[in-house]
């Protein structure tokens, strides 16, 4: 992010980036809308009584952290917004003929510092999503192995019981023999 905005500020003229405002407005708004729809996902509807208790709250504060990274870049990215909207605002002329070249030179590597922060909080809140999927996944198999367990279990318990209602015994199992030994029961 630092490299990035020291870039801009050696070899990014101010009056060159005004011709990207208008490409980076509606980019950066599309981003923002973007956050708030996963802001307002809130928590994933899940059986929250299949997730053994000890395992919820790593998923429900790795949910409440990642909330915490989109309000973050929300927030970083109105900063951006507001900084474009000053310097549209103020105008081109205005701000080449008030500012020192070296003046020009710092807002440039501020509005590309910042344009560099917010790429990669985006790409970091992206991968942090992905990484709680994944953990809701395996959070998800784990509690469909366990129903599946217990599941099985009933289903081996109701049939031992019908078996001994049903009186039912074990039958002495033979004992292979040559075709001339009489036959024995295994001990």
């Amino acid at each position: 992010m630092v490299t990035i905005g020291v870039v801009f500020y050696r070899f990014v003229e101010l009056r060159l980036l005004f011709n990207t405002f208008t490409v980076v407005v509606p980019s950066m708004a599309v981003v923002t809308a973007a956050v708030f729809v996963r802001l307002n996902r809130g928590m994933p509807s899940l059986d929250w009584k299949a997730i053994a208790p000890a395992k919820r709250p790593r998923l429900t504060t790795a949910i409440l952290e990642i909330t915490r990274e989109y309000a973050g870049l929300a927030a970083l990215n109105a900063v951006i917004l507001l900084v474009i909207f000053g310097l549209s605002v103020t105008g081109q002329e205005t701000l080449l003929a008030v500012f020192s070249s070296k003046q020009q030179a710092m807002l440039s590597g501020l509005l590309g510092g910042l344009l560099a922060a917010a790429a990669y909080r985006m790409a970091y809140v992206v991968w942090r999503d992905v990484d709680i999927v994944s953990l809701q996944k395996t959070l998800i198999d784990e509690a469909a192995e366990a129903e599946t367990a217990q599941a099985d279990l009933k289903v081996a318990e109701e049939k031992a019981n019908k078996m001994t209602a049903a009186g039912l015994r074990a039958v002495p199992r033979l004992v292979p023999r040559g075709l001339d030994e009489p036959e024995t029961t295994a001990k």
